[in-house]
């Protein structure tokens, strides 16, 4: 029998925030191969439809007035309810992350209605199971009792997977997966449709193009990619995919004139040699279309980085990145300074079938490790009951 997915996520589309992208192309993935899955989030403002079909997806969204913490309250009935109804009508409840509103609820809610959950922590120091549970005050022991009900705990890293296990949970509720990359969206294509997907970006067919997604924050590590790449006497152009115009009701709002001051020193270093192009779903074919990846941020789990490496480009990241399965000079080059990142660049500017051999063990270690066909099954078998 099919088992219907309910997935529960902050954000989703047409947000860009990485939990609500990844959950909305995890549910797409899902309904693409003969299951049935949906998105449940959060309606900030009550700014878009309740329910909505976005690509054959299930879009539920649940009214949020989240101007300040007396209507965040007020809003928790509402919201409790909504979770409440869902979870009859589906047989497996994935929650992404400990930012959630609710999410103590929901467990709760699950296990009366004897629902199985898989819990997915986002970010190391932030809701990984340690960080969540260790601690006097009433919400850490709240968080304590209630994930003694997650059936399955989603670590996406050896980090995160060592923090359950120093919180003392059953050892066999560990699931130790990547986030998961959809293989039929972030794949290479032939040189001829990449010209022509250059020509409808708008990105010149004979120049290098040099890709970052994310958004333009002083963590991400730009500043230091844009000295990286001002002394590089070859053409190219990077493009920079990822919001930076924070508007009042936007979550990084805090952020907006950091991220303006971002996007003028990067002019200012690079002139017209740089592109921001803003948040875009589009970002797929921006991958299809570059010829190197770069990724400086490092205090995160990069999934931008799996989905580049399922393009077949070959990725420039910090040497202290957070992932279980990137290996410097075959599937990547690592880096620790911005000298080390200028040398990189060189390397694979000179070298371009060198470039090419690494972005196809890049892409092949992708299929082998992180496809949303491995993330799925594990779900499925949660959700059959299966040890």
């Amino acid at each position: 029998m099919q088992k219907k997915i309910l997935i529960l996520s902050s954000f989703s589309y047409p947000d860009f925030a990485g939990s609500g992208v990844h959950a909305f192309r995890l549910a797409r993935y899902i309904n693409r191969h003969s299951g049935k899955a949906v998105v449940l989030t959060l309606n900030r403002g009550n700014r878009l439809p309740r329910k909505e079909l976005v690509e054959g997806i299930p879009i539920y969204r649940i009214p949020y007035r989240n101007r300040n913490g007396f209507t965040k309250l007020l809003a928790g009935p509402r919201i409790l309810w909504n979770y409440f109804l869902h979870l009859r009508r589906h047989d497996l409840l994935l929650i992404y992350g400990g930012k959630t509103y609710g999410y103590q609820a929901a467990l709760l809610l699950a296990r009366l209605l004897s629902k199985p959950v898989v819990f997915r922590s986002l970010l190391l120091d932030v809701d990984d199971l340690q960080s969540l549970c260790e601690g006097s005050s009433v919400k850490h022991r709240i968080n304590r009792q209630c994930f003694k009900y997650v059936t399955r705990y989603y670590a996406i890293n050896n980090s995160i997977s060592e923090r359950y296990v120093r919180c003392n949970y059953p050892p066999n509720r560990l699931l130790l997966l990547p986030q998961g990359v959809d293989l039929d969206t972030f794949c290479p294509l032939p040189e001829t449709r990449r010209r022509r997907l250059r020509e409808r970006l708008g990105i010149p067919a004979d120049h290098l193009l040099l890709l970052s997604v994310g958004f333009v924050l002083q963590r991400k590590g730009y500043e230091e990619l844009f000295r990286a790449l001002s002394p590089l006497r070859q053409p190219f152009t990077y493009v920079v995919v990822g919001e930076f115009d924070f508007g009042p009701s936007h979550f990084l709002y805090d952020f907006h004139q950091e991220a303006l001051l971002l996007v003028e020193k990067g002019k200012k270093l690079l002139g017209n040699r740089v592109q921001f192009r803003g948040g875009s779903h589009q970002v797929a074919a921006y991958m299809q279309a570059a010829n190197i990846f770069l990724h400086n941020a490092s205090d995160e789990v990069p999934n931008v980085v799996y989905e580049a490496m399922a393009c077949a480009l070959p990725v420039i990241a910090r040497q202290n990145v957070r992932v279980n399965f990137l290996h410097s000079g075959t599937n990547c080059l690592l880096v620790q300074t911005t000298k080390d990142l200028t040398q990189a660049l060189n390397l694979l500017i000179e070298n371009p079938e060198q470039a090419g051999q690494m972005g196809e063990e890049a892409r092949q270690t992708v299929i082998r490790e992180a496809g949303f066909g491995k993330i799925y099954a594990a779900l499925l078998d949660v959700a059959n009951g299966k040890p």
